[in-house]
């Protein structure tokens, strides 16, 4: 801790007027005055001080032209050992009103960058095909767009079934981050998992800590569902998945190639039934569209 020479010379000073009420039936000559040492650390003292008020410029108000006040162990402190000076907000009407935009302009900053930090997060979690996946970089299906927008404002669940290559995943993943961008704008900042369903079962004995995450995550996403090769006791660990997150309310987005009658004969009537009260179903008709882009 640095102590400047006033600091000390009003320490000294103090200390002397203790010992002098403790021994005041003593006559203590010694001690009942200031030291001559003591009155050149004040006269030195009182020399940097005159400096140190010539050489540092305070801050004036841009508005009223008011100049900063600072004691004088302010200006010891930032001539001697270069403290920084106080921020300086005026008083005046006009600096108050400018410090409120000022405020409000670093507020709405701060909550850009850790909006986009947040953005940034979520792309860390998905595959690297479908990173930057969104609405505004799909091709076609306006209507489909709009409908899943509106949808993504709700905490509903959503059930994308189509023929293959027609944009399911990126439909998928665009409604996840726009889901996700509601919930952080009202302060809710939900987990979400980009779901490898046969993985998660096929890892089930070896690290169970998959399947609890894919069954209380926030916001799950199950692609392709019906493409993996499940066994009875699989499909057994899918139900259970679906039928916690069915409990729960939890949202889960999932899309898939077959059509309904397909996967129930696939995953049962138990799990498809309650995928279906769960989630908003949407059929995704058209084109392939990556042989249709490799063609062009």
């Amino acid at each position: 801790m640095i102590i400047s020479e006033e600091q000390s010379f009003n320490d000294a000073n103090k200390r002397l007027l203790e010992i002098k009420e403790q021994n005041k039936y003593n006559v203590i000559n010694s001690l009942s005055t200031i030291t001559a040492s003591d009155i050149k650390i004040k006269e030195h003292t009182d020399n940097i001080l005159k400096i140190a008020k010539d050489r540092i410029k305070l801050q004036s108000c841009d508005f009223c032209g008011a100049i900063q006040i600072v004691d004088d162990g302010c200006l010891l402190r930032c001539y001697r050992y270069n403290f920084p000076l106080p921020v300086f907000n005026c008083s005046c009407e006009k600096s108050k009103e400018e410090y409120k935009l000022k405020l409000i302009e670093l507020e709405k900053q701060d909550k850009a960058i850790r909006l986009e930090n947040f953005k940034n997060e979520i792309i860390s979690r998905l595959p690297k095909k479908f990173k930057y996946c969104s609405f505004e970089n799909y091709n076609g299906f306006e209507n489909i767009i709009n409908e899943l927008k509106d949808l993504s404002k709700t905490d509903s669940g959503l059930f994308l079934i189509g023929s293959v290559g027609t944009g399911k995943t990126h439909l998928s993943i665009s409604f996840i981050k726009k889901c996700l961008s509601y919930n952080y704008q009202k302060g809710l900042k939900k987990s979400f998992m980009f779901g490898d369903l046969q993985f998660i079962i096929d890892s089930y004995f070896e690290d169970k800590s998959n399947f609890d995450f894919a069954k209380n995550v926030e916001i799950l996403l199950i692609d392709d569902l019906g493409t993996e090769q499940l066994k009875d006791w699989g499909y057994s660990k899918l139900y259970e998945l679906i039928n916690y997150r069915y409990n729960e309310e939890l949202q889960t987005v999932i899309n898939s190639n077959l059509t309904i009658v397909e996967l129930q004969s696939k995953i049962g009537d138990r799990t498809i039934s309650r995928i279906i009260e769960m989630t908003k179903k949407i059929e995704v008709k058209g084109e392939d569209y990556r042989i249709k882009k490799r063609l062009k």
